[in-house]
């Protein structure tokens, strides 16, 4: 299992089991909003709203530290049906995030 971070592109390769990071750095935020926006999901994955954290499918996922501006996306023994197109947004300033995951099978050991 690696943890993994998307390149400057912001596509993230990853294998099956990962730990997936896909950051979302904002300052004095009071919204943010995480969204899958591949035809497979449309609702909120993970919602900041007024210091609140809303996670409405009590999925693999977990942000960092919130209190600091870090609503990094984080997503536990990612999977197949984890890849797709992920957006990070922030109502208050339009600021805008956009991620695409790519999920290959596990990543075998050859020691």
């Amino acid at each position: 299992m690696w943890s993994v971070v998307p390149d400057k592109y912001g596509i993230v390769l990853a294998h099956e089991g990962d730990i997936v990071k896909l950051p979302c750095h904002v300052s004095l935020a009071t919204n943010v909003t995480w969204l899958r926006t591949d035809e497979s999901m449309s609702n909120p994955l993970f919602v900041f709203l007024n210091g609140q954290i809303y996670d409405p499918l009590r999925l693999r996922f977990g942000t960092y530290n919130a209190t600091v501006g870090d609503y990094s996306l984080k997503i536990h023994n990612i999977q197949h049906a984890d890849a797709g197109r992920y957006q990070c947004y922030d109502a208050r300033q339009q600021l805008l995030h956009n991620y695409t995951v790519v999920v290959r099978g596990q990543y075998k050991n050859l020691t």
